[in-house]
């Protein structure tokens, strides 16, 4: 398709249709990318400094070698022909031999280029074709998931809300008991007092986040027939 069209994109949709019929269901980005890779590495070309094509980076691909098309030897454009008037040192035999012996080149160059386009095609099917099949059992490995227990609240104690900082050295979290500020390297527990219009309130405390410098967060204060207001914690 590269070669029907030199100098033009050809569209990874275009690719796609050719290669795959409408009722297969691969994963046709994961595919085209492996056939591709096949074609290069069939001619030695790479995708950095190509020579034969290029990526057209979120269209398709782009032959750029120079293409030259050979005519058949028989009768054809571009066949030598006999010179009308032979020189002083030759004869009409020697004449035919050369130019019969130019045409067998000629001949061989192009059954060695159709073979090339033979076996480039044959390589890009079994390519794809062995392709395919690993395309549907791929096994993904699967990373170790480790866990870790920040708070041993019970159920009558839940967590409300929890926010840790941007450095990963505290946590602070909100329960029925107010709000706390937990060093997460030893584990000790920093209890943070309610601010003076609270102290003797039940405040139910939503924390917003943690400020980038660290060593602040957000929390808001909810009252019962209050409205919410907005506190910054500074953490000691």
């Amino acid at each position: 398709m590269l070669l029907e069209h030199p100098g033009e994109v050809v569209a990874r949709d275009e690719l796609r249709r050719r290669l795959w019929s409408a009722d297969t269901f691969v994963e046709f980005d994961d595919g085209l990318n492996a056939a591709v890779g096949k074609v290069r590495h069939v001619l030695r070309d790479s995708a950095e400094n190509p020579v034969f094509f290029q990526t057209v980076r979120g269209k398709g691909y782009r032959w750029i070698a120079p293409i030259e098309l050979v005519e058949g030897t028989s009768g054809a454009a571009g066949s030598p022909k006999l010179p009308e008037t032979p020189g002083p040192a030759e004869t009409g035999d020697s004449i035919r031999t050369r130019v019969l012996r130019r045409e067998t080149v000629t001949a061989r160059m192009q059954r060695f280029v159709r073979i090339g386009f033979m076996v480039s095609a044959a390589l890009l099917l079994v390519g794809v074709t062995a392709y395919l099949p690993r395309s549907r059992r791929v096994v993904v490995p699967q990373a170790e998931v480790k866990q870790r227990q920040l708070t041993t609240n019970s159920q009558d104690n839940p967590v409300s809300s929890n926010s840790i900082s941007p450095d990963g050295k505290y946590l602070a979290y909100g329960d029925m008991r107010g709000l706390h500020i937990k060093l997460m390297t030893t584990g000790e527990v920093r209890e943070v007092p309610n601010p003076a219009p609270f102290e003797k309130s039940y405040v139910e405390w939503g924390i917003g986040g943690w400020l980038p410098d660290g060593t602040r967060f957000v929390v808001n204060a909810s009252l019962a027939y209050q409205p919410v207001s907005i506190w910054v914690v500074q953490n000691p």
